[in-house]
Parts: C-alpha cells; structure tokens; sequence
C-alpha cells in the first residue's frame, strides 16, 4: 500500500477503497489519488488553519484553510468562514486579472467543518520582507503600490471593504510569466464588509490596530472604501520611510507628507476618492522630489510614465495605535471615546507573569481571562480586555458571530439581553486556549 511519508496518513473504513487515506491532521480526505494531498500548517489562527496541498487533478501547489474543530458547530461562525471565499470567488468572477487570492474549491471535511482551497503564498508574505528601518525605494515599492490599488478597486467596485490591509495580508506566489518570478496578491477577507448586505444588530469594531482607520473604532461609523484608503496609505508610508507606527508620516521626504497626510485624514470624506485616484496622488508625490529614499532610475524617470495608471496585473506586523501626532487619529481625548486601549508591551507582559498563577485558578484552569463589565445598559460603550500569559502569539475575540482582531473589544450594544464574548488566544507553541465572557445588557 502507498503510504506517503508526509504527513502521516491512515487508512478509511474498510467499505472504501484501499487507496483512500485521511491526513491526521486536518481530516480533509485523499480519495483514490484523486484531489488533494495534504501537507504541513502553514498558518494557524483562532478559528482556522492553513495547510500546505497539493491538486493531484491539476498538478499545482495550493492552500487549504480549514475551519477549527471548536467552531464547526456554530452556525454563524460556518457562515462568515464561508462569506470569505464566496466574497473572493465574486470578484474574481468580474475582475479576473485583480490581484486577488484565488479561491479554487468550497467543501467541507467527513466531519463536518467547512474548508475552502485558495492561492499558496509559496513566496510568503510581505511582512517577512520588511526588516526594520530598511526604506524601499519607489521602484520596489511600486508593485505593492499597484497591487493595492488594483486589487481594492476590484473589491470596491463590487462593494466589497477589505477592512484589514495589512503586509502579513499581501501575498507572494511564484509567476513564471513574470518578470520578476512572482506576483503579489491581496489575501485573508476575513474581516471584510460585504455593503451589499445587512448588518447584524450588534456592530463591532474591526481591524488591525495601527492599520485600521480611526471609523473602524467606532460601532455605530459607516465604514466605507475610505478605510482601506487609509490602512494603504499607512502601509505605504512604512515602506518608504522605513519608520514603523505613528512616525512613518513624519519620517517621509517633505514633498510628499502633505499627499499621505491626506490619505490617513482622520475624516473619511477628506481622503482620496478612490484607489486609482489614491494611486495617481501617492507616485506623483513620491515622484516630485528627489529624496534619497527613491533610487536613481525613479528619481530620472518621466512623470508621464509614473502617473499614468497601470492597467490591473499581478505584478503590480502590527503596530499600536498611532499617537496625537499622527492625523489618522484624534489627539488627547479619553481612550474611551476615541479609539481602543492599546497596553504597552513591557508593562503588559510584566503584569501577566505577576498574575498567571492567580488567572489559571480564576479561570477554571485556563490561562487567559477577560476584564469587563457583566452589565451594561443599551447604547453604553465599554471595553473588554484580554488577560494572556506570555506565551500568547495572538489572540482574537467572537461575538455576534463576528471576528475582530484587536487588542481590546470595544461594544456598544442596541438591544436587551445577555451578550455572549469569546476570547481566542494561540499560544506560541500553535495549540488554543479560549474563555467567555457574558454581559447582561438592559
């Protein structure tokens, strides 16, 4: 019998066939050499895993994300796992050259969680190639400019807001077509705001803090395209400055702060329109000094060639939120009406180990715990925050069958009746421990 070396399979029930195996590590079935053929995690968060595959049909490299075991019972943690790949597989289905992660596949495993099969980033990500205090030149940096502005105005123009740019977001996969060998696409709709459909009664601040623009704070904001205008802009100025956080604006070359100041407004309705517009707005900028960020042959370039809008190809870690000084946030007022509590790393860890021991018996054995209130009224604001030993890599809250990312919960809730958190945190060695919190709203 074939019996490949990794991962470590075993055989089905003896009514299938011989050839037929099932990875331990993730369920999803091999049958008769037919599909897939499963590989190491590549990823793992709180209600997902990322594998490494193979399509034996097709002979090409791909990825697998599965939904967690402890969330396959949840009807609305099934459907927004879901929501994902169908909002990806739409615009695709319009935009077919947007430089989008591709979703090839939807099923679900023997034992019923949900799984879809998209683009391997067989290149990693963005954020393995930013080293700190390393500034791009424009030339590098232009096809991630490219990739973000075609691959937005593909998702906002089927009224789609990604809601998390981010570089752990921006995915490379090998091109041999291309020039360069490779292609950079924008991945991980998971916190993405379908405009297209209702929202559920209870809003929840969503985003990664120090990308996220200043609305997304807020449960009752609009978000609209102006957000990932925002979270771009950031993501851009990191690059070009070399400078992470707050400071990145501070750090560009004087010609072009005003432009990027613009696109990080802390008013959605001051930045720029669009994506192409965004585009057009940042090279120009960058383009009109000569700064030594830019290398030589963009700094000699003709303006023509730089502000004219490519046509859509695919070649085009968090930070805390950003300080008074930075535009994209309102300065000095209370943390609890302008934006979530980011706690300070040293002070953060020191607290923790003081504290593990006490919250493990608090817990009912688990490490991590939630601080909060158990009641709250309707329309009152308040914070959750999260109490996590060292070890923990990430972490993320549930609630309302939503999945927010930040380092605090901020809710304000609409109506009557108890309201049910979930706190997910990954611990350094890949395994989860999760708790609950409960608010009694009147």
């Amino acid at each position: 019998h074939w019996m490949p070396p990794e991962p470590q399979w075993f055989f089905c029930d003896s009514e299938r066939s011989e050839s037929e195996f099932r990875c331990l590590m993730c369920q999803i079935t091999c049958v008769n050499g037919e599909r897939y053929e499963v590989g190491k995690i590549v990823g793992t968060g709180a209600f997902a895993t990322v594998h490494e595959a193979r399509d034996l049909r097709l002979d090409s490299r791909v990825a697998i994300k599965v939904l967690a075991q402890n969330w396959a019972a949840d009807p609305s943690v099934c459907e927004r796992f879901g929501r994902e790949a169908t909002l990806l597989r739409r615009v695709r289905s319009s935009h077919r050259n947007a430089p989008l992660a591709e979703v090839f596949d939807i099923d679900q495993t023997e034992d019923g969680r949900p799984y879809f099969v998209m683009s391997f980033a067989d290149r990693g990500t963005l954020s393995a190639r930013i080293e700190p205090g390393e500034a791009w030149s424009l030339e590098r940096a232009r096809p991630v400019i490219d990739t973000l502005a075609d691959g937005l105005h593909a998702l906002h123009s089927e009224g789609v807001v990604h809601r998390d740019i981010k570089p752990s977001n921006m995915l490379y996969v090998s091109q041999p077509s291309s020039a360069a060998g490779e292609e950079l696409l924008i991945g991980d709709l998971g916190l993405a705001k379908d405009t297209l459909i209702s929202t559920s009664e209870l809003t929840v601040a969503g985003g990664t803090p120090g990308y996220m623009a200043p609305e997304q704070a807020f449960p009752d904001a609009t978000v609209t395209p102006q957000a990932d205008v925002y979270a771009s802009t950031i993501l851009v100025a990191e690059l070009i400055s070399g400078v992470r956080g707050p400071e990145a604006l501070n750090a560009l070359p004087p010609g072009a702060v005003e432009e990027f100041r613009r696109g990080a407004s802390q008013e959605p309705t001051e930045r720029h329109p669009d994506m192409q517009e965004w585009r057009r707005s940042i090279v120009a900028a960058l383009t009109g000094e000569t700064p030594t960020t830019l290398d030589a042959t963009a700094a000699s370039a003709s303006d023509e060639t730089r502000l004219a809008p490519k046509a859509p190809t695919h070649n085009a870690q968090p930070t805390g939120l950003s300080d008074p000084e930075f535009p994209g946030v309102a300065a000095k007022e209370p943390m609890g009406q302008r934006r979530i509590a980011m706690v300070g790393a040293a002070s953060f860890a020191a607290l923790i180990v003081a504290g593990v021991i006490a919250l493990f018996v608090l817990n009912g054995g688990s490490s991590i715990g939630i601080d909060g209130p158990t009641e709250a009224s309707i329309g009152e604001t308040f914070f959750l925050r999260p109490e996590l030993p060292p070890e923990v890599r990430s972490h993320s809250w549930m609630v309302s069958g939503q999945t927010v990312t930040d380092a605090d919960l901020r809710l304000t809730p609409n109506s009557a009746g108890p309201i049910d958190v979930l706190l997910t945190a990954v611990l350094s060695d890949g395994s989860t421990e999760t708790t609950n919190h409960r608010i009694d709203v009147s």
